[in-house]
C-alpha cells in the first residue's frame, strides 16, 4: 500500500505498474492454456459435479455439498448457487476464484460492489469469470480450486469436487443441495479487522464455545451437589418426566445429558 501511494503518478492506465504488467502476462498465458484445452473439458459441461464447498481454517467446519452442471460458468455458478447455499447475500460484495495448480484468478470484469477497493490485494488483475465453467477447473475428483467472497473481510472457502455423475433425465433438477453444517459469518464483520476466517475463529467462535464449555462445566458440578427431589425437578423442568429412573446415578446421568445439549 505505501509503494503504490508513493507511486499514484508514476503509474496509471496508460503506464501500468510492474506488477500488472507482470500478472497481465500471466493471465494471457493463462487465456491461452484454457482455450487450447477447452476440447478435454467440453464433455464434461453436460455432466453433473457432486462439490463440497467448506470455509478454510474453521471449525467446527462451515461447509455445503451439492450438486451442480459442469458446465455453468463461475459467474453464474457464484451468483446463483454457492452464494446462496452458504448464506452469503447475493449482489452485495465482490468476489473471486483460484486455481490453486498455479494462482490464476477469475473474477467479475465489471462490479460495483464497495470492496472492490481492495482488489491489489487480491491479484491486481482476473480473467473474466463470464468465461469460464466450472468444469474447466475442475475436472477429477479431488480437484480443487478456492472461492473468496468480500474482498475487504476475505472469506476463503474450498471447493473439492467428490465425483461426477453421467447427466440426469429429462425433467430433473441437475442443481441441488445435498448436506451442510452451520452457517456462516455474518456479512460486513469489520471487528475481525478484514482477516477472515482466522480472526473470525479465534475472535468468535473459539470465545464463544469457550464460554459454553465453562457454563456446561458448572451446570455438571450443579447437578452433581442435587439431591433426588431437586434432580427429578430440574428434569421435570425441562419437559422430561422422571418417572422410569429409579437410581440417582441414572438421574444424574440424565441431567448431565441435558446440560450438555441444552445448556445449564
Amino acid at each position: 500500500m505505501e509503494r503504490q501511494m508513493l507511486t499514484q503518478y508514476i503509474y496509471n492506465s496508460d503506464n501500468p505498474s510492474p506488477e500488472t504488467q507482470f500478472v497481465e502476462y500471466l493471465r494471457q498465458k493463462k487465456k491461452e492454456e484454457l482455450q487450447n484445452s477447452l476440447p478435454g473439458a467440453e464433455p464434461l459441461f453436460s455432466k453433473v459435479l457432486v462439490l463440497k464447498v467448506e470455509m478454510a481454517y474453521i471449525q467446527p467446519p462451515v461447509w455445503r455439498r451439492f450438486k451442480v452442471c459442469g458446465g455453468v460458468t463461475l459467474n453464474v455458478f457464484q451468483d446463483k448457487i454457492l452464494s446462496p447455499i452458504m448464506g452469503w447475500v447475493r449482489h452485495y460484495h465482490a468476489y473471486h476464484f483460484t486455481d490453486v495448480r498455479d494462482g490464476a484468478e477469475f473474477g467479475p470484469e465489471q462490479s460495483t460492489a464497495i470492496d472492490m477497493m481492495h482488489k491489489l490485494r487480491h491479484g491486481h488483475l482476473w480473467i473474466d469469470d463470464s468465461t469460464i465453467r466450472i468444469a474447466q477447473l475442475l475436472q477429477q475428483p479431488g480437484d480443487v480450486m478456492l472461492y473468496t467472497y468480500d474482498l475487504g473481510d476475505f472469506w476463503l472457502h474450498e471447493i473439492v469436487l467428490e465425483e461426477v455423475q453421467e447427466p440426469l433425465g429429462e425433467g430433473q433438477s441437475t442443481c441441488a443441495l445435498l448436506d451442510g453444517a452451520m452457517s456462516c459469518p455474518p456479512e460486513d464483520s469489520n471487528g475481525f479487522e478484514g482477516m477472515g476466517n482466522r480472526k473470525y475463529q479465534a475472535n468468535f467462535l473459539d470465545t464463544y464455545f469457550e464460554a459454553k464449555g465453562e457454563a456446561v462445566r458448572q451446570g455438571e458440578d450443579q447437578v452433581d451437589g442435587m439431591g433426588v427431589k431437586a434432580l427429578k425437578e430440574f428434569l421435570r423442568g425441562r419437559g422430561v418426566n422422571p418417572a422410569g429412573l429409579l437410581e440417582k446415578q441414572d438421574l444424574v446421568r440424565c441431567a448431565k445429558e441435558l446440560v450438555r445439549r441444552r445448556g445449564p
